[in-house]
């Protein structure tokens, strides 16, 4: 995901390998776990493509989760949004999801 820019996230696919396929992805909410979007793309090697874009509140603390697979395996990563300081026992809760990811 990218920095905030216009009440928008931008999300990226990243290639920095010499795979080439339909990479399934997934972005959802680390709280409630709800799909905030999904897709299918098309990626070559060494090629960044821009798959979705997030409207987004720029004040609000949120972790998102990131699925996507290819070539049969699931991989995940996170991003966590918004400006610091953040309440400890939620960040437990949210290093615990992420620890969960691929």
């Amino acid at each position: 995901m990218d920095e905030l820019s216009d009440w928008n996230r931008d999300v990226w696919l990243l290639n920095d390998g010499i795979f080439e396929g339909e990479v399934t992805w997934r972005v959802y909410d680390g709280d409630t776990g709800g799909t905030l979007r999904e897709g299918t793309s098309h990626l070559k090697p060494n090629e960044n493509i821009k798959a979705a874009e997030l409207r987004v509140d720029p004040g609000e603390k949120r972790l998102y989760l990131m699925e996507y697979s290819y070539d049969g395996e699931i991989f995940g990563n996170h991003y966590l949004a918004g400006f610091p300081t953040f309440d400890a026992a939620k960040m437990h809760e949210w290093a615990e999801k992420i620890d969960k990811l691929k």
